[in-house]
């Protein structure tokens, strides 16, 4: 399940309006309709927030199981890392899009290397 399909699963599986979850999260209700309807990727942190609102790993709003052999990936829901990325980024965000660069550039290593591609 891609992440847009994901979103609206877990929202609409707590019975939430788009209204009530962007006001629960703070995010935009034009955000999270234009994340469920795939015209827009969330960036880090605000898949850290959703992950915690939900309750869920960022594995499964990413649906990474799939496609790495239903393997979890620890790194991404490491509470440690994601306290380092956090405090790293208030102190200076400028830093936000070169972190988002680089996990973009991992992910889309790790895509090619289990199927693969090149690009």
């Amino acid at each position: 399940m891609s992440f847009k399909d994901m979103l609206k699963y877990l929202r609409t599986k707590k019975g939430l309006s788009q209204d009530k979850l962007a006001e629960e999260t703070g995010l935009s209700k034009s955000t999270i309709s234009m994340y469920e309807n795939g015209n827009r990727e969330p960036n880090f942190e605000t898949l850290e927030l959703l992950a915690d609102y939900f309750n869920v790993d960022m594995n499964t709003l990413l649906d990474h199981k799939k496609n790495f052999n239903k393997t979890p990936i620890p790194i991404l829901d490491n509470p440690n890392l994601r306290a380092a990325a956090r405090k790293n980024l208030e102190n200076n965000p400028v830093n936000q899009d070169f972190l988002e660069k680089i996990l973009r550039n991992a992910i889309d290593f790790m895509e090619q290397n289990t199927s693969g591609k090149k690009k």
